[in-house]
């Protein structure tokens, strides 16, 4: 996409490449899109991970109950699943292999990779660029409304995660959603406890737990350590009025 783009640049102000129609302004908007992105927070990245403290058959039984709530096979209405375990667990790549499942079946929708020692991934300041890049390649009728929204706001990075949120998922997801058109809703977090700064985590989880909110049919899987400060944020949801069952269902330790 990145050398399309390129390539595009040199043509007229609209013009059809492969098949896809770009003007300057969605052009634009997706070069400040490509450059708010962190690509080593994909899932595909190529992340080195260290090998998993569990037996392998715990791996099949954590990834078919992973399965299970996606696909609605149990009975359980939660929007998030928090996969928990110490660390060297193998988290990561469970969460990896399941993303690898998850998009073979057309059923990803976008990743995020934390790593507190990646600078451009320790933080949360990408991860909404990262996600909306992510929708613009599994559902490509989301492109001119993300590019169109960023060149209409430039500065829309710099603005609350909420709004990011808001104006490049949630609502480009709502108006695909009343033109009728399909797309994944599965999103996986990998690796929370690795973004260093506590009070941003508190601020992604919130932006999280309300977006199950809306009409958007929106599920998250997230792991991480289950360090204090993170069980304490999880279940401050179900103290505000929040049924546990809905937000929230914790996979368990395994090593």
């Amino acid at each position: 996409m990145d050398r399309l783009l390129a390539k595009a640049r040199h043509l007229s102000t609209c013009s059809t490449v492969l098949g896809l129609t770009f003007d300057q302004s969605m052009l634009a908007g997706f070069e400040t899109l490509t450059k708010a992105t962190a690509p080593s927070a994909f899932y595909d990245y190529g992340h080195q991970f260290d090998v998993p403290r569990y037996h392998e058959n715990t791996q099949v039984a954590v990834l078919e109950k992973i399965d299970d709530w996606v696909n609605l096979i149990i009975e359980i209405k939660a929007f998030i699943m928090w996969l928990y375990g110490a660390a060297g667990a193998g988290k990561s790549a469970i969460a990896r292999t399941m993303a690898e499942k998850l998009h073979s079946r057309q059923q990803l929708l976008a990743t995020f990779f934390f790593s507190r020692a990646d600078f451009s991934r320790n933080h949360i300041k990408s991860v909404i660029a990262t996600l909306a890049y992510n929708i613009t390649l599994s559902v490509p009728e989301s492109y001119h409304i993300i590019t169109t929204t960023i060149e209409k706001d430039p500065h829309i990075f710099h603005r609350p995660p909420a709004h990011q949120f808001e104006h490049l998922i949630l609502g480009p997801l709502r108006q695909l959603s009343l033109q009728g058109v399909a797309y994944p809703t599965i999103i996986v977090i990998d690796g929370l406890d690795e973004c260093l700064n506590h009070e941003e985590r508190t601020i992604l989880l919130h932006v999280f737990a309300k977006a199950t909110g809306h009409s958007v049919p929106l599920k998250f899987l997230i792991t991480s350590r289950p360090e204090v400060p993170i069980v304490t944020i999880f279940f401050s949801f179900c103290s505000k009025g929040v049924p546990k069952k809905k937000l929230l269902h914790g996979v368990g330790k395994f090593f």
